[in-house]
């Protein structure tokens, strides 16, 4: 609309007359002081003019005056709320209409306008030349006279006279030029008040009388009574603030990069953003205007003020920015909803602030893992950074929740990038950061209570306290960072944030700490965490059973990797605690699904499993391999794998067998007298359970006590080496032997030193098998006591029904069998050192287990039953020899072929079959899968001498059926195991 007349330049001020014809002393005024110009710019209000018509012309050409909004927004958007836009769509044409008509009637009158001036200012200015005529000439006539009174004394009687007459002239000629002057300005008036009518007719057309025509009235009428329009407009105007602060920001930024002070106007920056901060539309164009990346990147350089001490101010002024940016960043990505928009905001608006939060979001998830270099080398993680701005605006007082889809994308996002860091070795970057922690703590951070607050995935997982949040945070997938083939779940599939959690700690252990001691490395709050989501899910359901299920198994080889050194043992000792007591109790309330798990085919036990959940006449339950509860129940029982001596089981496994026995109780007292088939069947159930429990409980502590024996097996033989390497030092031939026979793999100990090694070396495995053995009568005792009497205990079925869970457990030979083992080993080592020659040292053959020379075996001599030949065993590994050994015990002959240089060739002649020798350690769950892989090329015929290996006879069986399945060249596989039991696999 135009304006009223008196705000209009050029349409006011008319009709003045001039002023005095003269100048104080006489002098004539100027044309164009007596004669002044009609007020008022032509220029100006034809731009004016212009203006009107563009804006008319630009409405006229948007969609809803032109008719295509009501039949395009109908196949966009539907519903009540479009149903409610396109009205108001209608009735705001409606009044487009009538002042878009106006506008151009409006400019047509303002240009007419501006034409009459501009002739009446032409005519003005040509009076003014006439004055200033006039007044030449009636200076050009005084001066005449003067000088003729001056040449001529008698004229100057009629000098007076003659000085009248030219005044007189003057004086007439300028009168008529004043009244000429006003009744050019009488003209202009009157078409000024004509134009000013003409206006405020128009604008009586469109506003009421009192209301004073401008553009905030305008907006006013048209969108009286609409919603959607009023919000277009509000959110229009509140994104200009916001990019006009966003460009403020940027040259804020820009200042300090120049190492200016900015103090002041820090602290009045953070006080306009914390105003402003809370409408979602600000947050939203301000952030856009920014962007997460340049938000993020803006705090990081905050930081580094602050701990350089920079700016000017301290670290509270750039604090202060960071807790106004802080909560304007989560306001953008979450938006309070209320009344069915979001901050009271209509459905139109609403919806446009949900979905710029989306996009915002996506950004916000994508700048995690980015890391953000500020001047001086500091370096800071997306994901550090916003944990950072989280807790600063939680202080600060913003109190929305987030939702659990942006938590869960947020950690799965910050887990990943962790992971990354670890992956990269980075020695400066560590959790997210370059900045050194303060005050001794472990984690650096910028607020209070640091080795929380500067654990980011900590500070995103404590948002969490609802059931849907915590499923949906502990079931989402975390980037692998490309290493798809080895970092997965305990299936070989994606890991979830679940997954992640529970080996969490395995990642950060590497990780710099104030103290070399494995146990007081940086103290993760993530199993506490994971014992809250978890808790957090209703028990029964598919989530809860799946998590669990994961979360269970992931436990199980997380602890398997952990028991292979003393620091990760240490480490995982102390972070699984809590977690451990809470898987037994799971443990205890998933008892049909163990059931099912123990009661598998040995196919499906070994084969990886399906789902993470099961069906069951209790609910939905958790669903685990037998193998995986077994590696569960291992990680219970394994509270010190690398103490000394044989280890009692943990405590959790303590509490998961006193749940099982009171149980037993339970079901045995209700089913006394005349037992129930029911109950008579749980107790049998119960029974094989624990005898299961236990006997998977024996075979982690036995494998555990395994390898203690082997370390110390492995230390004594290298101060085996190390004594005769000291001793060869003298001999200069006998030194370079000595290195020759190290460099190539072969070994300078004498078959002394290996009888000696045997006779000192630790027997825990021998110890824990006695103490498991004992442990499993006394177990039997207790289900003796509650089952006595009734018909389980009847011809002994306790002791068969334990044996029967026990056989579904990891195999593990008895102490006879092991002392035997033990007994026959340093038989060997004894015999083998009374006929091998003296302690040649210098010579680079590798002492083994090679029995004496009989009358039908001499040395040299084609091999017979049980003779192990010499001929080509040179530089052989001293486990390989032992595996000769064992097959030489059992009646085999065995007879070592010479290399043949390009690592193709078998290791020996078994009876006669090129045969290759494979001794696997690890208990990984491609150990197996490794060694045969590489095996089958140096021969179809292998085998594995499991004396050495953790994994159960099923994992074995399951890794060799993978290898013949995916790469073949399998023809047999002996398995040799600890107990001194041969088996063949053959496919």
């Amino acid at each position: 609309m135009t304006p009223r007349p008196s705000v209009v330049p050029g349409l006011s001020g008319l009709g003045a007359p001039p002023g005095g014809a003269t100048l104080p002393g006489g002098a004539a005024l100027p044309g164009g002081a007596a004669l002044p110009l009609p007020p008022g710019d032509v220029s100006a209000l034809l731009a004016a003019a212009r203006r009107l018509r563009a804006a008319a012309g630009r409405a006229g050409a948007t969609g809803s005056l032109r008719g295509s909004l009501r039949a395009s927004l109908p196949t966009v958007w539907s519903g009540a709320a479009a149903t409610a836009a396109l009205a108001e769509a209608g009735t705001l044409v409606s009044r487009a209409r009538a002042v878009l008509d106006g506008l151009v009637d409006s400019a047509a009158v303002v240009e007419q306008y501006a034409r009459s001036l501009e002739t009446g200012q032409v005519r003005v200015r040509a009076l003014q030349r006439r004055w200033d005529d006039a007044v030449h000439e009636r200076d050009r006539g005084l001066a005449v006279l003067t000088l003729r009174a001056g040449l001529d004394p008698m004229a100057a009687a009629s000098h007076a006279a003659d000085r009248a007459r030219v005044l007189d002239r003057h004086e007439v000629a300028t009168a008529a030029l004043g009244r000429e002057h006003l009744r050019v300005l009488d003209e202009l008036a009157a078409r000024e008040r004509s134009a000013a009518r003409s206006l405020a007719a128009l604008d009586a057309s469109v506003l009421p009388p009192s209301v004073t025509p401008g553009r905030a009235a305008v907006e006013a009428f048209l969108t009286a009574g609409m919603p959607v329009a009023s919000g277009a407009v509000h959110a229009r105007s509140v994104r200009a603030v916001a990019v006009t602060d966003a460009v403020a920001v940027t040259d804020l930024r820009e200042r300090v990069r120049r190492g200016e002070d900015v103090t002041t106007d820090a602290v009045a920056l953070a006080a306009l953003l914390r105003a402003r901060g809370r409408d979602p539309v600000y947050a939203q164009a301000f952030v856009g205007a920014v962007g997460v990346a340049g938000l993020q990147q803006m705090l990081a350089e905050l930081v580094g003020l602050g701990a350089d001490g920079r700016g000017g101010g301290g670290l509270d002024a750039w604090e202060e920015v960071a807790g106004a940016v802080g909560p304007l960043l989560l306001t953008a990505v979450v938006p309070a909803s209320s009344g069915g928009g979001v901050n009271g905001f209509d459905a139109r608006t609403a919806r446009a602030v949900d979905a710029r939060a989306a996009l915002l979001r996506d950004r916000l998830v994508a700048e995690m893992g980015a890391v953000h270099t500020v001047a001086g080398g500091g370096r800071h993680s997306g994901y550090w950074l916003f944990a950072q701005a989280l807790g600063r605006s939680r202080s600060a007082g913003w109190d929305r929740a987030l939702p659990g889809g942006l938590v869960a994308r947020l950690a799965a996002a910050t887990a990943s990038a962790e992971r990354g860091e670890s992956r990269d070795d980075d020695l400066e970057l560590i959790r997210g950061t370059t900045l050194s922690p303060r005050g001794g703590a472990w984690f650096a951070s910028l607020q209070d209570d640091p080795d929380r607050s500067g654990d980011a995935l900590h500070v995103l997982l404590a948002e969490v306290d609802d059931p849907a949040s915590a499923a949906q945070v502990l079931t989402t997938p975390v980037d692998a960072q490309g290493l798809t083939d080895v970092l997965t779940d305990a299936r070989g599939g994606d890991p979830t944030l679940a997954d992640v959690l529970v080996r969490r700690w395995v990642t950060d252990r590497n990780r710099t700490a104030p103290s070399a001691d494995p146990v007081t490395t940086a103290p993760l709050a993530t199993d506490a965490d994971l014992v809250r989501l978890t808790a957090l899910l209703p028990a029964g359901s598919t989530a809860a059973a799946e998590v669990r299920a994961r979360v269970m198994a992931e436990l199980g080889r997380t602890a398997a990797f952990a028991a292979g050194s003393p620091d990760t043992a240490a480490r995982q000792r102390a972070e699984a605690g809590e977690l451990e007591a809470t898987v037994a109790g799971w443990l205890t309330q998933m008892r049909a699904s163990l059931d099912r798990s123990v009661a598998q085919p040995v196919a499906d036990a070994v084969g990886g499993g399906g789902g993470w959940s099961t069906s069951t006449e209790a609910g939905v339950q958790p669903s685990l391999t037998v193998a995986e509860v077994a590696s569960v129940v291992g990680a219970l029982a394994l509270e010190d794998p690398w103490g000394p001596g044989a280890s009692e089981p943990g405590a959790a496994f303590v509490r998961l067998v006193d749940a099982e026995v009171a149980h037993l109780e339970d079901v045995a007292r209700g089913g006394s007298g005349a037992a129930s088939v029911p109950a008579v069947e749980e107790v049998a159930r119960t029974v094989s359970r624990l005898g299961f429990v236990d006997q998977a409980a024996s075979a982690a502590l036995v494998a555990a006590a395994r390898r203690r024996d082997e370390l110390d097996r492995t230390s004594w033989q290298t101060l085996a080496e190390a004594k005769n390497v000291a001793v060869s030092l003298g001999n200069p031939v006998a030194a370079a032997v000595a290195v020759k026979d190290l460099v190539t793999g072969g070994t300078t100990r004498s078959a002394l030193d290996d009888l000696v090694v045997e006779l000192v070396r630790s027997d825990a495995e021998l110890e824990q098998t006695r103490l498991a053995e004992a442990r499993r009568s006394t177990l039997l005792d207790r289900v003796r006591e509650v089952v006595g009497g009734g018909p389980v205990d009847e011809s002994g079925s306790a002791a068969a029904l334990l044996t029967l869970g026990a056989s579904r457990a990891p195999v593990t030979a008895t102490s006879e069998a092991l002392s035997q083992a033990r007994q026959q080993l340093r038989t060997g080592a004894a015999t083998t050192a009374l006929w091998d020659p003296l302690d040649e040292r210098g010579s680079s053959t590798v002492r083994g287990a090679v029995r004496p020379p009989t009358d039908t075996a001499r040395a040299g001599e084609p091999g017979s039953a049980g003779v192990v030949e010499r001929g080509a065993r040179d530089h052989r590994k001293q486990k390989e020899l032992d595996t000769a050994d064992r097959l030489d015990r059992a009646g085999h002959d065995v007879e070592f072929l010479p290399a043949s240089g390009d690592g193709r060739s078998a290791d020996a002649l078994v009876d006669g079959v090129p045969v290759e020798f494979k001794s696997p350690t690890g208990g990984g769950r491609s150990t197996i899968t490794g060694l045969l892989r590489d095996g089958r090329r140096q021969s179809a015929n292998v085998v594995l001498d499991l004396s050495g290996c953790p994994l159960s006879q099923e994992e074995v069986l399951r890794q060799i059926e993978y290898v013949h399945r995916r790469y073949g060249g399998l023809e047999s596989v002996v398995l040799l195991h600890r107990d001194g039991r041969f088996e063949r696999w053959t496919p």
